[in-house]
């Protein structure tokens, strides 16, 4: 069974900020595992898998999987803006599971294989960006092989100790700064990716470019309150 020895799973926190165990922030009923499907049937989906999420935490749907489904499990397999994509099973000998994907828009004609488990967040909670950094930050760090168990040939999640994880909270005006400026450092790497012809997900002795240094600096300070935001008030003119 998980448990902390400090305020949350990254360490102590700000004195003003609060926590929250994960399962609090999620409508637990809609945060089911996908399902693979059969190779023909009645209605067809595009099926995001384990593969299609990078390791800077952005899908890649070139190459996609199609396969066919009952008609009622199609709305279960929906996914939507600011659900959170999480790789359930797989990973390998130098990689953990739990990979994430923060999903900014619908994806219409899409759902989720059997070794991906869907968040869906309570709306107000919290900010999605912010928890969606939250769960890829555990995952940078390394923090969740503590949530995982190995079969013969591939890694699983804990899913009951990965609910009850215990996360920042900060104010919500904060969460918002927070996720603003890790998604500027993020949007740098991605044009800088394009640029550089670069469409593969990148090993993580590759990321160490200045933006990656960047985003992983904020990843490590914001994130956990160890630098502090305030909101900026514009000068006057004179």
């Amino acid at each position: 069974m998980l448990t902390h020895r400090f305020r949350t799973i990254f360490g102590d926190i700000p004195r003003d900020w609060n926590t929250f165990f994960l399962k609090e922030a999620l409508n637990l009923p809609l945060c089911t595992a996908g399902d693979w499907g059969d190779d023909s049937g009645q209605t067809s989906l595009k099926v995001v898998r384990s593969t299609n999420i990078t390791n800077d935490g952005h899908l890649t749907l070139a190459d996609i999987a199609v396969r066919y489904y009952p008609a009622r499990k199609i709305s279960e397999l929906a996914l939507l803006k600011n659900d959170i994509l999480v790789e359930r099973s797989g990973g390998g000998p130098d990689q953990p599971v739990g990979r994430v994907v923060f999903l900014r828009n619908d994806l219409a004609g899409y759902g989720f294989g059997n070794f991906i488990q869907r968040l869906r967040i309570k709306e107000g909670f919290v900010e999605p960006r912010f928890l969606y950094y939250c769960l890829f930050e555990l995952h940078r760090v390394g923090l969740v092989e503590r949530l995982q168990f190995q079969t013969t040939q591939m890694r699983n999640l804990d899913w009951r100790d990965y609910s009850r994880l215990i996360l920042p909270l900060p104010p919500p005006a904060e969460q918002c700064l927070i996720a603003d400026l890790i998604d500027a450092a993020d949007d740098v790497i991605q044009v800088t990716k394009e640029l550089l012809g670069i469409t593969a997900s990148l090993h993580r002795e590759q990321m160490q470019g200045p933006a990656n240094r960047l985003k992983t600096a904020m990843l490590q300070n914001l994130v956990t309150g160890r630098i502090r935001l305030k909101s900026v008030t514009p000068i006057a003119a004179e």
